[in-house]
């Protein structure tokens, strides 16, 4: 980080904080892209496959993707120019963005439900109403298992009956085209 005296500062502020100590140029500006919801991308060349290795990160703006910072860093492994390339990005914001905006816990914006990456769970039984846990235990699938397919009656039949998959499928689709026609 030579020459980065803007970038020094804002990581030793961070580091002066004992919950921060870990902190690194690359984890702040990530921490930074997310609470604004920029989208932070690398893209890297390396003059061997060993390095030296040129990264240069771009923070953009979503969904349009226009160019919000860039900065470009030099390294003999990809995390070091990685590192590099983030303090750079650093160094060109904190230009014109004050540190309390990099130094601020939390989060700007707030996702909205329906974005977020975690998978919402199914209601368990024995955390619904009594009225409704027998409904539900039913329906449940086996863990692994996947959910029957529409028509599984028709297929389960037609296994039943000697016939296979390809009976199923086409007495199911005898059955449609007899109702739709």
């Amino acid at each position: 980080m030579e020459g980065r005296d803007k970038c020094r500062k804002l990581m030793k502020a961070f580091r002066s904080n004992p919950n921060n100590a870990n902190k690194t140029p690359l984890s702040v500006l990530n921490e930074y892209a997310t609470r604004l919801n920029l989208q932070l991308t690398f893209s890297e060349e390396a003059e061997s496959k060993t390095g030296p290795f040129n990264i240069e990160a771009r923070l953009l703006t979503r969904p349009a993707g226009a160019l919000y910072a860039r900065g470009s860093g030099r390294g003999r492994g990809k995390k070091d120019a990685r590192q590099a390339a983030a303090a750079a990005a650093l160094e060109i914001l904190l230009e014109s963005v004050p540190m309390s905006e990099f130094l601020q816990p939390g989060s700007r914006f707030r996702p909205r439900a329906d974005t977020g990456r975690a998978r919402q769970q199914p209601p368990r039984p024995d955390n619904l109403p009594a009225g409704k846990r027998a409904a539900t235990a039913d329906a449940q699938v086996a863990p692994g298992c996947s959910k029957r397919p529409a028509g599984y009656s028709n297929t389960q039949g037609a296994h039943q009956r000697g016939g296979g998959a390809a009976a199923a499928y086409h007495g199911a689709a005898r059955r449609f085209a007899s109702a739709h026609a």
